[in-house]
């Protein structure tokens, strides 16, 4: 029997029952595989399904109506907007752990011999990246930021780069304000 296929843009209500290698929950929905963002493992969600790909669908959190208790506020302000960081509403330690049994499970699937992985915790979870990609719009009004999705998501507050990187952009978003059409809106 064929599973019920999902309407694209509903709202479904749903239990995660774990999180994959990028960090996205995964759900079943009337026999059908989904995969929702922002979410962790035996949360019950509300989310709508945005596209299907390759018989498998991916939506976006709308609601958690029972958190988990490994669930906190992300230090980032952009996190519910940004496709950037996929684990910053648990804290480092629990991330680290998500990515590792992640690793064991994807290399378990070699056959390996056993082995036991060790993770190195990074000294600091954020302002690490040296290099960051940025897009930008100039209508309906001037935006600068990270892609996520069809929209671009501002960087102000970001936490990722490098301080370094970050002073420079402070210097290089008034000059590109300076560039734009005088009857454009502020980015800043």
């Amino acid at each position: 029997m064929k599973n019920k296929s999902l309407v694209l843009s509903n709202t479904y209500v749903t239990k995660v029952q774990n999180l994959d290698a990028l960090g996205q929950g995964q759900c079943t929905i009337d026999d059908n595989r989904a995969y929702i963002s922002k979410t962790l493992p035996e949360e019950l969600i509300e989310c709508t399904i945005d596209e299907k790909k390759k018989g498998v669908y991916f939506g976006s959190l709308i609601a958690v109506q029972k958190s988990s208790p490994l669930r906190i506020a992300p230090e980032c302000p952009h996190f519910n907007a940004c496709s950037g960081c996929s684990y910053l509403h648990v804290n480092y330690d629990n991330e680290l752990n998500f990515k590792k049994m992640s690793l064991t499970k994807n290399l378990g699937y070699l056959k390996a011999p056993n082995y036991e992985l060790q993770v190195l915790a990074s000294p600091q979870r954020f302002f690490y990246r040296n290099r960051i990609q940025l897009h930008y719009r100039l209508k309906p009004y001037p935006l600068i930021g990270y892609l996520n999705k069809n929209s671009i998501v501002p960087m102000i507050n970001c936490l990722l780069p490098m301080q370094i990187l970050k002073n420079y952009l402070d210097g290089f978003l008034p000059q590109w304000e300076k560039r734009l059409p005088a009857d454009a809106p502020q980015v800043s």
